[in-house]
């Protein structure tokens, strides 16, 4: 796993959707489905539930939400560093 799985993950997070999260991204929905799902093979985890409303976080989701948010927040401080 690298930081932008990390941020690719908070995008979909964000937008409650592959779609919108990859026109953000400008990749294409069908790469960004594969990095979720493959980071939730790495997690052994289930991180999203998909409906027909969009993507909606499961508890494991929540908690890597913060987490990935920290994370991402220390690497850009210490790349301004």
């Amino acid at each position: 796993m690298n930081i932008e799985v990390l941020q690719h993950f908070i995008k979909v997070y964000e937008k409650k959707s592959v779609n919108s999260a990859a026109k953000d991204l400008f990749i294409t929905p069908q790469g960004l489905s594969k990095t979720i799902k493959q980071l939730e093979l790495d997690l052994e985890a289930e991180l999203f539930i998909r409906g027909p409303r969009g993507m909606v976080a499961t508890e494991c989701g929540e908690l890597l939400h913060a987490r990935a948010k920290h994370i991402c927040y220390l690497m850009e401080d210490i790349k301004r560093k």
